[in-house]
């Protein structure tokens, strides 16, 4: 009796994510920014969107958290890196100038 290899192929859709990023203005007012979070194909890396556009991106480097600016990836810049994903996050909207000066 002979058996097949059947090779299967699983493609994940991006998992979304909308959460509200507190912040600390430079006005010293705490501001709250909605952002979408889309899980890439590769899990380390994340897609932030704030109303449809996207700001940039996030990548998981143990144990860092790196905010790389930009619309495109092959086109974005690094803006910083944290060991906190919030502050990560609070780079891009600063890039992006989400915040008032």
């Amino acid at each position: 009796m002979s058996h097949h290899a059947v090779e299967t192929t699983r493609r994940r859709t991006p998992a979304v994510a909308s959460l509200s990023l507190r912040l600390i203005s430079r006005d010293d007012a705490i501001r709250t920014i909605p952002l979408i979070v889309v899980r890439c194909e590769d899990d380390s890396l994340q897609e932030i969107r704030f109303r449809d556009q996207v700001i940039g991106f996030i990548r998981r480097d143990e144990p860092l958290f790196r905010a790389l600016s930009g619309t495109q990836l092959d086109g974005a810049c690094e803006r910083g890196h944290s060991l906190l994903w919030d502050k990560a996050a609070a780079l891009l909207v600063d890039a992006s100038g989400l915040l008032p000066a």
